[in-house]
């Protein structure tokens, strides 16, 4: 019997792949302990290099960007204080002259760096030993690295290195397991490096091989055509003289077994990769994205208003990007529609996120009060404010943080489901605050005729309103090389941007359409157009599904009780139900 292992378990977990969660003893510290995003995000810059420090210019520069708050210095030393705090390790984040470091210790255990150490591990190994230690190594990776920064600058190495480890890991893994006779295995690894790199030739021609082996000749012979024809219509190459040998000797059904030595493959020609299924060249919608710019900039208020899938969010996201001086975005959501602040509390939290010292310059009332709505704000710890007088002071602290700001525009998405106390916080903004710029996105259909939110937009005096309804076909054009791709979308979708997007990811994922550096689309085949009209029809259904697909246990868990109730309800009832605290089940619904 093996002596128990006297190493302590990890007093922290910090896991980077796949949805970023920190793990104290077992446990998973709610996101909401961390009192902002921001203080998350610091987190993760600091766990990509364990023992590393990083200079306070060089995390103001990850952090904000090209929009800095005024004291960076003393918005970092909050963050590591929340970070500290959150975790209960007060020695978990290093303090060095001009900046911080995660400290390497055992103790705190990242994922990402133990998966790296695990498939390096590999190396050395052969044979039956090599094949088990890569299935421990790929276990450990849960998912994509950094997902929630991934268009971000700062983890794009990060991100490459890691990516680059495991697709080499599911390579090494397939051949091996042909050496080792289980092809079955090796047709597994094989396909989830193809999946990841459809146009990399080591990762596809090992799955050829695996299929062969495997004893599927037709399938090997299927896959290599699928690998030449986007090798040639994506990057107008051919297949490696290596690559033709091998579809000769599947065709021949020559033995493959002894082909791919163990350690090795064969002489590869190009290695290319296919880039992920990016957002559609933005079409159809610049004039009405100037519009909403030109009388919002300055100050004013604009709206936007169409169907689910029409392209409000993205026409927003276009805004933000163009907005002069930046912008705070921020959503309303259903399940909090009756909830009193909680639209007002993302505002300040995106205030927070820009300058999290900035309720520290409040009066000791103005702060408590504030504290009343948003967590993340420490309140005066002899200061109390009047129920009674509280709303005013909330309004009067919303007021001055805004006005200290230098003029940002504030966009608020999904505004139908605002609540009631957020409108008149909103609508207060817009009388007091100096040049305060204001772009409001709502569904039309769910807006009551008679409710809160129609009142709060009859108020307003609007200086654009736009209406976004399907793309137009000379759009539809702009997006498409061939016109007959062009004239499937227009028959096959409802025209617009979710539908179109997911026709086209569909016709990607088959192998038959594929974009090019410019944004634009073309078929593989005359017949792939008949399958765009076909996909049209599963285009938003298929939508939906994938976004459930891509959240956690607890978020969908959220998700099935909304569905069940079927109507609106309270969130505390939600957390009762799912034996959450309330301030979990808020965190969840809102990154719902």
């Amino acid at each position: 019997m093996s002596a128990p292992s006297l190493e302590p378990p990890p007093a922290i977990e910090l896991r980077l792949l796949g949805r970023f969660v920190v793990v104290r003893d077992g446990a998973e510290i709610p996101a909401a302990a961390f009192g902002g995003r921001k203080v998350r995000s610091l987190l993760r810059m600091l766990a990509c290099h364990p023992g590393q420090f990083h200079s306070h210019d060089a995390l103001t520069d990850m952090l904000w960007a090209e929009r800095p708050p005024a004291d960076p210095a003393a918005n970092l030393q909050v963050f590591v204080n929340r970070i500290r705090r959150a975790t209960g390790e007060p020695q978990l984040v290093v303090t060095a002259s001009g900046g911080y470091a995660l400290r390497a210790d055992p103790r705190y255990v990242v994922d990402g760096e133990t998966f790296a150490a695990s498939v390096a591990a590999c190396s050395s190994l052969t044979g039956g030993e090599a094949l088990s230690g890569y299935q421990s190594a790929l276990a450990l990776f849960a998912g994509e690295p950094l997902a929630e920064d991934r268009y971000d600058d700062w983890a794009r190495g990060y991100r490459e290195r890691l990516q680059r480890l495991h697709q080499d890991a599911l390579e090494r893994a397939a051949a091996i397991a042909m050496v080792c006779a289980q092809s079955a295995l090796a047709v597994e690894y094989a396909s989830a490096a193809v999946a990841a790199e459809p146009l990399r030739e080591i990762a596809a021609l090992t799955l050829v091989r695996a299929l062969a082996a495997n004893g599927d000749q037709a399938a090997a012979l299927a896959h290599y055509e699928r690998y030449r024809r986007a090798l040639a219509s994506d990057l107008g190459l051919d297949p490696s003289p290596a690559a033709q040998k091998l579809h000769a000797a599947v065709l021949q059904g020559a033995a493959l077994q002894g082909a791919l030595v163990e350690g090795g493959g064969p002489t590869l020609g190009s290695v290319a990769t296919l880039a992920a299924f990016r957002p559609l060249r933005f079409v159809g919608r610049i004039g009405e994205r100037d519009a909403v710019l030109a009388a919002c900039v300055t100050g004013g208020v604009a709206a936007i208003s169409g169907p689910s899938g029409a392209g409000k969010s993205r026409l927003l996201r276009e805004i933000a990007d163009r907005a002069p001086a930046g912008a705070l975005s921020l959503r309303a959501y259903w399940p909090e529609r009756s909830v009193p602040w909680s639209l007002a509390r993302g505002l300040v939290g995106e205030v927070m996120a820009a300058d999290v010292t900035s309720a520290d310059k409040l009066a000791p009332a103005l702060r408590a009060a504030l504290a009343s709505i948003v967590p993340e704000i420490e309140p005066p710890p002899t200061v109390s404010v009047d129920p009674l007088s509280r709303r005013a002071m909330i309004f009067e602290a919303a007021v001055r943080l805004l006005s200290a700001m230098p003029s940002a525009l504030v966009i608020v998405d999904d505004l139908q489901w605002a609540d009631p106390s957020s409108l008149l916080l909103l609508a207060a903004l817009t009388e007091r605050v100096p040049g305060f710029g204001m772009v409001l996105a709502y569904r039309p259909g769910e807006v009551d005729a008679g409710g809160e939110v129609a009142g709060f937009l009859a108020r307003l005096v609007m200086g654009a309103e736009v209406r976004l309804s399907a793309l137009g076909a000379a759009a539809l054009a702009e997006l498409s090389v061939d016109p007959s791709l062009a004239d499937a979308l227009r028959d096959g979708t409802d025209g617009t941007p979710l539908a179109v997007a997911e026709v086209l990811r569909g016709l990607e994922r088959e192998g038959v359409a594929g974009c090019d550096a410019q944004g634009r689309w073309r078929l593989h085949s005359d017949e792939a157009s008949a399958r765009a009209v076909e996909l049209g029809a599963l285009g938003q259904r298929r939508a939906i599904a994938r976004r459930l697909d891509s959240h956690d246990e607890n978020a969908l868990e959220t998700l099935k009780l909304l569905a069940l109730v079927a109507r609106q309800v309270p969130a505390r009832i939600l957390a009762e139900a799912g034996e959450r605290s309330e301030r979990e089940t808020l965190s969840t619904l809102s990154l719902l």
